[in-house]
């Protein structure tokens, strides 16, 4: 049999279970200034070697994505694609930016990116209004069929 300081334990433990179900069931969206501001697919070939304008070596494929953010914020992309196998990552750059100018490196570099070898890979940072170029680089080994989704959370 439990004693008094024993039961009020359980109760509150109750308690907090109780709570913590009903705020987990009450359909209110934990982040509601989240928003989904884009998404897409991108197809990416089986990695080949190709050269830069400087002469060095290039094992993969890329594949671009121009974006405009009309306020600063947390900004989160999201890719996923068909093979466990592959190694897609995903970066941003400032900026507008063609493969062109990319694989001639008239571009900024990718400020932000996300090269772990898990799917989806997801890239979280924060970020100022402007234009921007979503990288993604398909390190293989086969094609690859690349869906993303952006979301944003503006600064207050």
């Amino acid at each position: 049999m439990m004693d008094k300081r024993q039961w009020n334990w359980v109760a509150r433990l109750a308690l907090a279970a109780l709570a913590t179900t009903f705020a987990s069931c009450s359909g209110t969206d934990p982040d509601p200034a989240r928003t989904q501001i884009g998404s897409g697919s991108v197809k990416l070939t089986d990695p080949a070697t190709a050269s830069d304008t400087t002469g060095g070596k290039i094992t993969a494929d890329f594949a671009l994505a121009s974006m405009h953010l009309s306020s600063d914020g947390a900004l989160e992309v999201s890719a996923d694609w068909g093979s466990s196998s592959n190694n897609v990552d995903v970066g941003i750059i400032s900026g507008s930016c063609s493969l062109d100018q990319m694989l001639a490196r008239q571009c900024a570099d990718p400020f932000a990116s996300s090269a772990t070898r898990n799917r989806p890979e997801t890239l979280r940072t924060n970020i100022s209004a402007g234009n921007y170029t979503l990288l993604f680089v398909n390190f293989g080994p086969g094609a690859e069929n690349v869906s993303y989704k952006v979301y944003l959370t503006p600064t207050k």
